[in-house]
């Protein structure tokens, strides 16, 4: 299994010089074939594939031949060739959606395994024969690690990033299933029918609404000034700095959730997670929702921390199934009849049930995963939940929690009706 690490470095300004051209060389490699290819179709109706776009690529064929390693002028053309073929299989369903034919100024520069030496902290990226290499420093922390490929991006930024193998992990040996409902108040909440654990996400909505009011307010001052003038450039690059620090603290945030929810199912021996399926949770809400609320869907982050249970599941062989959670959070667990929760709280005006909301969700969505449908159980009770809270730590500072990074918090009064307290 291969997990992809990404860490900043800072270059002087000679070599911050010298990334600059290696993306603009890349860049070049896109525009090229881009050209070749549209060109030859139009003249040919012919649709070249990867190896004839990599012939005309080679330096023995270009009277100026670009200043990368073959390998990673092969990169390039691979992934021209893969976004030609997703865009293929989209148009089947939305054919509106275009092949890509847009020319770029820089373009991320990969470096396979051959080109990649690493001594110590010291990593050297090979551009070719005749070509100088690219000299960088990591960190203590990947010092003599052997990346199976090298990838450097500009974010704010120039960053690496690096894909390392890691040792295969010893699978979950229990049977037990847990289920999933995510929010945007409380990011997931999980349960396996006897405990559950709800991960407060307003740590992520606080990043979020703070990156939305900063933004805002820069706008709002570039507006004032003529674009691309002295102050309106200072602005923006403010603006851009806020952008890439509030996302790499929601990232974080993301990561620290996913963490925390695998490493429950690996304490409660789960093999399997089910998560209600929220596709086209954010389409056609204009004129049925406030502007308010669309921004908060728009902005929920459910695919993407999805995607991380997907692959932190797979590395301890934990299978990860998607069901509909239709009438999930109002349906009650134990009569089957239907309420409006009031805020987190669900009270069942048939037979008396009050519980948390998001636990009736997970509850109902293990249900579905094991009849298929939502069926009552009269003998059901609310499990017995722990809140935890997910602190951002800034770097060079370390969280004094003695969970790991997690923090319990202690409920309102209006929930201590519910449940009982956290350990």
């Amino acid at each position: 299994m291969y997990k992809t690490l990404q860490v900043k470095v800072n270059p002087d300004k000679r070599i911050s010089e010298y990334c600059k051209f290696l993306q603009q060389e890349s860049a070049g490699v896109w525009n090229q074939t881009i050209h070749f290819f549209w060109r030859t179709y139009r003249k040919k109706d012919v649709w070249l594939s990867a190896n004839s776009l990599t012939k005309y690529n080679r330096s023995d064929q270009l009277d100026i031949p670009f200043n990368l390693h073959s390998q990673s002028v092969q990169s390039v053309i691979e992934q021209f060739d893969t976004n030609r073929k997703v865009a293929y299989k989209l148009r089947k369903d939305n054919p509106t959606i275009r092949y890509p034919y847009k020319t770029k100024r820089y373009f991320r520069v990969h470096w396979k395994q051959q080109a990649i030496k690493i001594n110590g902290r010291n990593i050297r990226l090979s551009n070719g024969k005749g070509n100088k290499s690219l000299k960088l420093r990591l960190p203590r922390t990947f010092a003599d690690c052997q990346p199976k490929t090298v990838q450097l991006l500009w974010r704010n930024g120039y960053w690496l990033s690096l894909t390392i193998k890691v040792s295969d992990n010893q699978p979950v040996t229990g049977n037990n299933v847990a289920a999933i409902d995510m929010g945007e108040i409380h990011a997931i909440t999980i349960t396996d029918g006897y405990d559950a654990l709800v991960i407060s996400g307003r740590k992520l909505r606080e990043a979020k609404q703070y990156r939305n009011k900063r933004v805002a307010k820069l706008q709002q001052a570039m507006s004032k000034y003529k674009k691309y003038s002295r102050k309106w450039r200072k602005l923006n690059r403010t603006k851009r700095r806020l952008m890439e620090q509030t996302n790499r603290r929601i990232k974080d945030l993301n990561h620290k959730i996913t963490t925390s929810t695998i490493d429950w199912c690996i304490k409660h021996d789960v093999s399997t997670i089910v998560i209600g399926d929220l596709s086209g949770i954010a389409q056609n809400t204009k004129g049925r929702l406030s502007r308010r609320i669309r921004q908060k869907i728009s902005q929920w982050s459910f695919y993407k921390q999805k995607e991380y249970l997907q692959y932190k599941a797979a590395y301890y062989g934990i299978k990860v199934v998607e069901v509909s959670e239709a009438y999930t959070s109002k349906t009650c667990p134990r009569c089957n009849s239907l309420n409006k929760p009031n805020n987190r709280n669900y009270s069942c005006a048939n037979c008396g049930l009050k519980c948390h909301r998001d636990i009736v969700g997970a509850y109902n969505i293990l249900t579905m995963l094991r009849y298929g449908q939502l069926v009552p159980d009269a003998s059901f009770q609310q499990p017995i939940p722990k809140y935890l809270r997910i602190p951002f730590v800034p770097k060079g500072k370390s969280s004094s929690s003695p969970d790991g990074g997690l923090m319990v918090v202690k409920r309102r009064k209006s929930m201590c009706n519910l449940a009982s307290a956290a350990n």
